[in-house]
């Protein structure tokens, strides 16, 4: 019976730890979308179909890059957790013949359960986009954003609110 109650014991406290832990919080709400920053802290968020989608993964590729080129600029962002579902979104901007930047493509990937599917989306579509800080010298951009995208004969309809960014370029 003495060596029991340490096995008892053992298997309560395995029980409590497994039950009551978790490492990531699985409903998320608006409220965890990151603050509206400008600072470079490589923070990225909005909401697709009502579906929060903020950079987390479980693997060993970073959920959030940035990218600049010439005259273009380039954010991804994924989140392949299994709630609310694996997403990956790609948004491509550009300079216009005016100097000011556009939201130009949209790419975007959601899966529930097994099989989804990259929906590209190239201009004309309605969004709002404030770029906040563009800084050559610190790598810096940020913004807000939000994009309408009507259905078309390869895309589903797709509403995107709340987006907010602040990355920093590699180089």
């Amino acid at each position: 019976m003495k060596t029991l109650k340490p096995t008892l014991f053992l298997f309560a406290l395995c029980a409590m730890l497994l039950t009551g832990m978790k490492c990531k919080k699985e409903n998320l709400t608006k409220d965890d979308l990151p603050p509206v920053t400008q600072e470079g802290k490589k923070t990225f968020g909005c909401i697709v179909n009502g579906l929060i989608l903020i950079p987390r993964t479980s693997s060993s590729s970073p959920p959030l890059t940035a990218e600049k080129g010439i005259n273009s600029y380039s954010i991804k962002v994924s989140s392949n957790l299994s709630n609310p579902g694996k997403q990956r979104l790609y948004l491509s901007f550009k300079k216009n013949a005016s100097n000011q930047i556009i939201l130009d493509c949209i790419t975007y990937y959601y899966e529930k359960y097994n099989g989804g599917t990259d929906y590209k989306i190239c201009q004309p579509f309605n969004y709002e986009l404030n770029v906040n800080r563009l800084d050559y010298v610190n790598l810096i951009f940020s913004g807000t954003f939000s994009v309408d995208v009507p259905a078309t004969s390869n895309s589903p309809a797709f509403k995107i609110t709340d987006g907010r960014f602040d990355v920093k370029f590699p180089y």
